[in-house]
């Protein structure tokens, strides 16, 4: 089965080719400089003590979920006929969520993972337009989606290290999905007061996660698509580079 990323007249993307592109940039850009190191450093601040592999396979993680939501029924027709994934952020943040369903509750690490994952279209769609059309497109998805996925995530995940996986069977997405995602995760959202979030200790660690991880989801998913086009990257992810030293080509 193949899932498609993007299709259009003049691209053509399979979410296994983007999966794989973005996790070898941040491989090579963000773990190999040990970027996971300044966010178990940050999270020390906090008092949390994760180890170096939690950390790495969370930058991992944040990347390789963020875009799984278009393989949903309803959406990967969409994508089949050029018309987009509208929403899928929100469905990939349910997969996800449903895959860490036996952590109750979720650390911050989870967390923040789930909260980047929702905001990494954030320059593209508000939230409350992501939550909608999540909403209008809820559908299941397939078993045969899931083998994919998974098998992707064998072929590009660091060896000493075990990626988190769905189960393989059709995932039911609901309208009740939807509404515990919102319960839970809301308060990062539309805190009634600033401080009702960043005073809590909890809390605060959950959004400098997020914010840790949102970098590599954003810079790794603009390398995939140029990556597959043979195109430079976009002068905000050169910089970037160029600010590290660093030197990753995506022209052909």
């Amino acid at each position: 089965m193949t899932i498609y990323a993007y299709k259009s007249p003049e691209r053509t993307e399979t979410l296994k080719e983007h999966i794989k592109n973005g996790i070898y940039f941040i491989n090579n850009v963000y773990i190999s400089h040990n970027y996971h190191l300044y966010i178990k450093c940050r999270l020390e601040v906090f008092n949390y003590d994760y180890s170096e592999s939690e950390i790495v396979n969370s930058v991992l993680t944040a990347y390789a979920y963020h875009d799984v939501g278009k393989a949903c029924v309803r959406l990967q027709k969409r994508i089949c006929e050029g018309k987009g994934a509208p929403g899928h952020e929100v469905l990939s943040a349910i997969i996800l969520r449903k895959c860490f369903q036996e952590l109750n509750p979720l650390t911050p690490l989870e967390k923040g993972t789930i909260l980047a994952i929702i905001l990494h279209m954030g320059a593209l769609r508000g939230l409350l337009k992501s939550f909608v059309e999540a909403k209008n497109h809820l559908s299941p998805l397939p078993k045969d989606a899931i083998i994919e996925f998974n098998q992707t995530l064998d072929d590009c995940w660091p060896k000493n290290l075990f990626p988190v996986k769905p189960v393989e069977k059709d995932m039911e997405i609901t309208s009740n999905d939807l509404h515990l995602l919102i319960k839970e995760f809301g308060v990062y959202f539309y805190p009634k007061h600033v401080g009702e979030v960043i005073k809590k200790v909890e809390k605060a660690a959950t959004v400098v996660t997020t914010y840790l991880l949102l970098h590599p989801i954003i810079t790794a998913d603009e390398y995939a698509v140029c990556k597959l086009q043979g195109k430079k990257l976009r002068h905000w992810v050169q910089e970037f580079l160029n600010s590290k030293g660093l030197r990753i080509n995506a022209e052909k």
